[in-house]
């Protein structure tokens, strides 16, 4: 009879520990499953372009139409989905620091449908402090990714971003976090290097041989 018992209570402890482990199982896989949503921005470093220009020996001018400087410099941001979910309405804001008269921005991606969703829009002032670009996308995809490039005149400045939604998860890294030994760079994001080798079309005009003006058409125009 005693052992009919002993064997009844540890038939009743091993299905009570049986029913806590399904349920902690069942919790965690929950968990994963559950929806994500997150965006990561990364931030490189501005790369002046016109220092590229002098570096040949040469004066050089940049004109865009009736603005002129020697200093310009581009930048990127680079703009992941690393949520398990799309996000709807994505609308965030790009603050250039510092007083500025040339400002374009355009988006950059591998994918056309999504280069052609991507809306910037910003003022036609000029000139303007601490320029903003809106950037909007209706629909953004589970992993997808897309850069934003901004060029501007005058001291190079890192874009400053701005972003709040419902629900989401913001994360914004900056170029130097890289120097960081536990910091991993995005997989899909462009080097610094890659800008000098991607800038806005421009094109040469006639040029004496002490100076060199080029001319800046960007794909954007103001909204």
């Amino acid at each position: 009879m005693s052992e009919a018992l002993h064997g009844d209570w540890v038939v009743a402890v091993a299905s009570l520990i049986a029913a806590i482990l399904g349920a902690v199982l069942f919790f965690l896989f929950d968990r994963l499953r559950a929806s994500k949503r997150k965006i990561h921005f990364f931030v490189s470093e501005p790369q002046t372009i016109t220092g590229e220009l002098e570096g040949h020996g040469r004066e050089f001018k940049v004109m865009l139409g009736d603005q002129v400087t020697n200093e310009l410099n581009v930048s990127l941001l680079l703009v992941t989905n690393e949520g398990n979910e799309p996000i709807e309405n994505l609308n965030f804001d790009i603050t250039i620091p510092g007083e500025r008269k040339i400002m374009l921005a355009e988006c950059m991606s591998d994918s056309e449908p999504l280069k052609k969703a991507v809306e910037i829009s910003f003022s036609d002032r000029i000139p303007q402090i601490d320029p903003i670009f809106n950037i909007r996308l209706r629909f953004f995809n589970a992993k997808e990714s897309f850069h934003i490039k901004t060029l501007v005149d005058g001291a190079p400045a890192a874009p400053v971003v701005s972003c709040r939604l419902p629900s989401t998860t913001i994360e914004l890294t900056e170029e130097k976090d890289i120097y960081d030994p536990y910091y991993r760079r995005p997989a899909n994001s462009l080097e610094p290097s890659d800008l000098a080798n991607q800038p806005f079309s421009a094109i040469p005009t006639a040029a004496s041989d002490k100076a060199a003006t080029v001319r800046v058409r960007g794909a954007i125009r103001p909204a």
